[in-house]
């Protein structure tokens, strides 16, 4: 199935040098907060119900395209999280959802949530998701007799949680170092011209 709607929203995304898009999505009563990410490919769709934990992630392929049909995990927790009940002459479908979700993809508007809320959406890939709050940065190149080197899990939590500091990071051989402990945050413009 193809989400014609993602397409001009992809554009818009592209020409402003952005690689995520966050909007609301209100059906049956219920509002997702839905995260677009075109950082890499496939391209990531994530629909979140943070008053019920609810989170359902979809790949989306070249050309807009997703697989509607969902595993029977994913299928009974949007059923649930719509509140729908079980009716054997008008079954839930997911494909429906879909088509529905396409019509109400909005035009492009500037990401407004805090950086540090953009997390709940990777809580689960982001390595020690409890620390979101920027601590200081290892520039790896500086460091005598240094073998070491940024990790790609290090420059993905810095892309969603810092995606202004995430090109430099990428391109300077620096981490950097998180805390979960708010206390112990600093300003990274301290550390970077920013």
């Amino acid at each position: 199935m193809k989400l014609e709607g993602l397409v001009p929203l992809y554009r818009d995304l592209k020409n402003k040098g952005e690689t995520y898009s966050s909007f609301d999505y209100r059906t049956s009563g219920v509002r997702f907060e839905v995260f677009f990410d075109i950082y890499e490919t496939p391209f990531k769709l994530i629909f979140v119900v943070r008053e019920q934990n609810y989170r359902l992630s979809i790949n989306v392929q070249k050309g807009f395209v997703i697989d509607p049909i969902l595993n029977r995990d994913e299928y009974r927790a949007l059923a649930q999280v719509l509140g729908l009940t079980y009716d054997p002459k008008n079954p839930f479908s997911p494909p429906k959802f879909f088509i529905d979700f396409n019509k109400h993809i909005p035009e492009y508007a500037p990401y407004k949530v805090p950086k540090e809320q953009v997390y709940r959406f990777y809580e689960s890939d982001i390595e020690e998701a409890d620390r979101i709050f920027y601590k200081t940065k290892i520039e790896w190149n500086k460091l005598p007799n240094s073998k070491g080197n940024v990790t790609e899990k290090n420059l993905f939590k810095t892309r969603v949680l810092y995606p202004e500091l995430y090109e430099t990071c990428k391109r300077n051989n620096i981490s950097i170092v998180y805390t979960a402990n708010e206390n112990e945050r600093t300003n990274y413009k301290n550390d970077f011209d920013a």
